[in-house]
């Protein structure tokens, strides 16, 4: 599965979950946000990580602090852009497609400014 199939079947799974989906893969000069949604209390900014190869005990190894870092200097980009979302409350989250798209896993708040939760 590749990196496109897997964010659409990550945006489907949202969304049937109850999640507004707000922005998909918004770029900036520092960085790129795989999926922006929310839900009635929170904004979410997600990384979407397909592998086929590995498994969910090494995604350290795909979101490492400086791809966290990115995401969350892309998501103070989107926040000065979009002030309305100014007074919600922020999660970092992963969603994780394992092999073929066989398992999908979501972690709302995967990380946060001071590394993994």
């Amino acid at each position: 599965m590749k990196g496109l199939e897997g964010e659409l079947q990550a945006v489907k799974y949202l969304e049937e979950n109850g999640y507004k989906i707000l922005k998909r893969n918004f770029r900036c000069r520092t960085g790129e946000v795989d999926i922006i949604c929310e839900d009635e209390q929170v904004l979410y900014f997600i990384e979407v990580k397909t592998w086929s190869t590995l498994g969910f005990e090494t995604m350290e190894q795909g979101i490492d602090r400086k791809k966290m870092n990115k995401i969350l200097q892309t998501s103070r980009y989107f926040l000065l852009q979009y002030p309305d979302y100014n007074e919600r409350n922020i999660q970092y989250g992963l969603v994780y497609i394992g092999s073929h798209g066989q398992k999908l896993t979501f972690l709302p708040n995967a990380f946060s400014e001071t590394g993994y939760s």
